[in-house]
């Protein structure tokens, strides 16, 4: 199948979008079918700066009116659809061609844990993008809602990309940790041999997300590329320490956690701490970015590594974080026994490695096979997820 993933994470720094060929292999594994991959092409859709400002207040906020929601569901979609046709036609693709658009949207509000409404429990997930707003521009069908059916398993309706983590990374003979810095960091655990019930995945606590936001609201600029600035300070670890007393980073996985904890408000206090240390913006940006790495390193050190069974461990690593040497050269430092590669090494690019994982999310949704390892979520059994949205008419791109 030809497939189109896109995506856009925590940060809303960009939409990403792959476009995917997926076949089964032939190859029997512990989750299924195993299957071939092959990235024909990748892209990186930057956000219209108002939408983005827009999107990031009213995750920042919680705060929207449903007319405002109603609106933003359409805009967003049709970014979703740009991007999609954007990275078609990098493909040398045509849409009529695609077998579906997998989407897995704008996380917005991510509830995993059960709050009172109206004297009822409930909770959820909210992302948007309009699937059948893509579906028209496009005129293929999408594939989208990723999360629902895991989290009406008693999953957290995340992480998802364990699954092809498993799929694509898994070894007899090396631990395998599978690690993505985006706006949130998180990781995929896999000890050598490891059948699906003893994958480890969860969110390790901040990636970029405070780090980027303390940059721009220092100096104006969207984020330190490269993390050169950052590179050139010293972290302050009295900070890093204090902060690591969060209690999100004692609680055992299966658990997820986004904005809503290491969001605006959170950078806003982190920032004011730094200050009253006296440190300069190098030294500031450097602990930021040593807090990302010791919440990634004491989440394998506390909760993977006591499972892990062989000599040989490895690391490989994704999304925009990898690319940030502060953060690289810590984890580095922090976790010696670990090999530590990018997940470009597997041939799939580190930044396009999670809308390639959407899309094949997206074709297990069309082979109606599961998606999800429930080990990671915590859900009572492996969903099917996704919807599928049905072209009004196939056509051309227009």
């Amino acid at each position: 199948m030809k497939l189109v993933g896109v995506m856009s994470g925590t940060s809303i720094d960009s939409i990403d979008a792959a476009c995917v060929e997926v076949w089964d292999s032939g190859v029997s594994t512990p989750v299924g079918p195993g299957i071939s991959v092959r990235v024909v092409a990748a892209v990186e859709w930057p956000w219209p700066p108002r939408l983005r400002e827009a999107l990031l207040d009213v995750c920042g906020s919680g705060a929207v009116s449903l007319a405002q929601l109603c609106a933003a569901q359409s805009a967003v979609g049709k970014q979703f659809a740009l991007a999609a046709r954007h990275v078609i036609a990098a493909a040398g693709w045509s849409c009529s061609e695609i077998d579906a658009v997998a989407s897995h949207g704008q996380t917005i509000w991510h509830q995993p844990s059960e709050i009172d409404f109206g004297g009822e429990p409930g909770r959820g997930t909210l992302q948007i993008g309009d699937p059948a707003v893509i579906a028209h521009e496009l005129g293929c069908n999408v594939v989208s809602e990723f999360r629902l059916a895991d989290m009406a398993a008693g999953g957290q309706g995340a992480p998802l990309v364990p699954f092809v983590d498993y799929l694509l990374c898994r070894s007899e003979t090396y631990d395998t940790i599978a690690l993505n810095i985006g706006g949130i960091a998180n990781l995929t655990s896999m000890p050598a041999g490891a059948a699906p019930d003893e994958v480890i995945a969860f969110d390790t606590g901040p990636g970029c997300m405070m780090l980027d936001w303390i940059y721009q609201h220092i100096t104006g600029h969207v984020m330190d590329s490269g993390g050169d600035v950052a590179a050139q300070g010293e972290a302050c670890w009295h900070v890093v320490e204090h902060w690591m007393n969060e209690t999100y980073f004692q609680l055992p996985p299966p658990k997820s956690t986004g904005r809503e904890l290491f969001g605006e408000a959170a950078a806003t206090l982190f920032l004011q701490d730094c200050r009253a240390s006296n440190l300069e913006v190098p030294d500031i940006l450097a602990t930021a970015a040593a807090f990302t790495a010791s919440a990634i390193a004491h989440g394998i050190c506390k909760f993977c590594v006591p499972t892990l069974v062989s000599s040989r461990k490895r690391i490989f690593a994704g999304g925009g974080g990898c690319k940030n040497a502060a953060i690289m050269r810590e984890l580095a430092r922090l976790l010696p026994e670990f090999e530590l590669n990018s997940y470009s090494s597997l041939g799939i690019d580190a930044d396009a490695r999670e809308a390639v994982a959407f899309a094949i999310l997206g074709y297990q949704t069309l082979m109606e096979r599961p998606g999800v390892l429930a080990s990671a979520t915590g859900a009572r059994y492996a969903a099917v997820c996704g919807r599928i949205t049905v072209a009004g008419e196939r056509r051309e791109c227009a």
